[in-house]
């Protein structure tokens, strides 16, 4: 992501730095780049294009629409957890983890994880827009419209704001 907001892959921007004309006035590796769209200039550091910070909104929307892909041609990804097993399910509150059979069950049982809510690569399958939400925040059973967003040291779980 550039400092002007715009977003770019690593392949686009290394392009744009090796196309970009020549000034005179600056040495031929100068780490200045401008941004593709808005010409904006932007000065790079010793790291060059690795400086720039990464969007991470639009890498896990590349990521979604990849595993989307693998999904519909019948590849299931890997387990997240033992990377041995294929998934079965993923966790929506661990960052969309991806969990094979037996990982999926030890999930469920943990003290910790026990209440997260899980889905099966089934229910990714239903549209693209569960995939692109499976890594909101879980919604509450008594107060269906609210997302879990709190955590109650008494009840040591989260809560909904109406449950607060």
């Amino acid at each position: 992501s550039m400092p002007c907001l715009h977003t770019y892959c690593k392949k686009c921007l290394m392009e744009a730095l090796a196309k970009r004309p020549h000034d005179p006035n600056l040495p031929r590796d100068s780490p200045v780049i401008n941004c593709p769209l808005c010409r904006a200039e932007v000065a790079l550091s010793d790291r060059g294009i690795e400086s720039l910070p990464s969007n991470f909104s639009a890498t896990r929307l590349v990521e979604t629409v990849q595993l989307q892909d693998r999904l519909e041609q019948n590849r299931s990804p890997k387990c997240s957890t033992c990377n041995e097993g294929d998934a079965i399910g993923s966790c929506c509150e661990c960052g969309g983890f991806f969990l094979c059979e037996i990982c999926f069950k030890v999930h469920k049982q943990l003290p910790s994880t026990k209440n997260h809510s899980m889905l099966s690569l089934d229910k990714f399958m239903q549209s693209k827009t569960s995939l692109l939400t499976a890594n909101r925040s879980p919604l509450c059973e008594r107060h269906p419209q609210e997302m879990l967003k709190l955590y109650c040291e008494d009840c040591e779980m989260l809560v909904c704001r109406d449950c607060v």
